[in-house]
C-alpha cells in the first residue's frame, strides 16, 4: 500500500507542475486576450478585425495548454507513483 508520504510527495508534484503550465497558458491567453482588446478598441476594418480574431485565436490557445498542461501533470505524476509501488522502486 502507498504511504501518506509518498501521496503527498506525488501530490506536490503534481501541484508544482500543474501551476508551471497554468502559469505558462495563462500568460499566453493574456497575450492574446491583450490583442484582441488592442484590436477591438482601434475601431472597425479589416485589420482590426484579424487582429481581434488572431487575437481571441491565441487566447484560446493558451487556455487549451493550460488545461492540457495540467491534466498531462497529473495523470504523469500519478502513473509514476503507481509504477514504483507496483515495481518496487522507493
Amino acid at each position: 500500500m502507498v504511504s501518506w508520504g509518498t501521496s503527498f510527495k506525488i501530490a506536490v508534484k503534481a501541484a508544482i507542475f500543474g501551476i508551471l503550465w497554468l502559469i505558462v497558458g495563462g500568460l499566453i491567453a493574456i497575450i492574446g486576450g491583450g490583442a484582441a482588446l488592442i484590436a477591438a478598441l482601434q475601431g472597425g476594418g479589416t485589420i482590426e478585425l484579424a487582429g481581434l480574431l488572431g487575437g481571441g485565436i491565441i487566447a484560446i490557445i493558451g487556455a487549451i495548454i493550460a488545461v492540457f498542461g495540467y491534466s498531462a501533470s497529473l495523470i504523469k505524476f500519478t502513473i509514476e507513483g503507481a509504477e514504483e509501488e507496483v515495481l518496487g522502486k522507493r
